[in-house]
């Protein structure tokens, strides 16, 4: 990361020298968090569709007050991808494959207020070409029940990672005998 905010400093401080573009895509993609005017600032119900080839990564920001929550979904068509949260701090906050039939749900409650960058990127390793659809639908002060929706979303998530990593997890269910009386209750 100090790496990559050097080579951006460079870049910025010497504009008359010809750098690498390996360097320059390097500074742009690397590190969270940063507020570069090239990089889209996300809006509220505003949907991005765009094209994804096989290897790229697009960058978005969005603006968090703290308490502040956070809900968007990515819609990949045609294409494997994934998406990425990374605070203003640089920290990774989420990172998750996207479905493929449904729209992948992003939440989130800022802990800090700043600028927050979504990364959508390929999964792809043949040249293919995708399309997805990003989309915020909710900026709003966080209530009880977005702390719910946020757990839930992160287990139903680490369990399709399971699923799609072909790990079955198995939870051993104590069961009656198919002719055992039903459980009674007394009044």
């Amino acid at each position: 990361m100090v790496l990559t905010l050097v080579l951006f400093a460079l870049i910025v401080e010497c504009r008359h020298f010809a750098f690498p573009v390996s360097y320059v895509a390097f500074a742009k993609l690397g590190g969270g968090g940063q507020d570069d005017k090239s990089i889209p600032l996300l809006k509220l119900n505003e949907s991005v569709k765009r094209d994804l080839f096989a290897g790229e990564v697009h960058a978005y920001q969005i603006v968090l007050d703290v308490g502040q929550y956070l809900h968007a979904f990515v819609k990949p068509q045609g294409t494997d991808a994934g998406v990425t949260l990374i605070a203003p701090s640089g920290q990774v906050l989420i990172q998750l494959d996207c479905r493929r039939r449904e729209p992948t749900p992003i939440s989130l409650i800022g802990e800090v207020s700043g600028i927050y960058r979504l990364e959508v990127r390929s999964l792809e390793v043949k040249d293919t070409r995708g399309q997805y659809e990003l989309r915020v639908e909710q900026f709003s002060q966080a209530i009880a029940t977005d702390k719910f929706r946020i757990a839930a979303e992160k287990l139903l998530a680490e369990g399709e990672q399971l699923q799609k990593n072909g790990i079955r997890a198995s939870i051993p269910l104590q069961r009656s005998p198919p002719n055992a009386a039903a459980p009674t209750t007394l009044s």
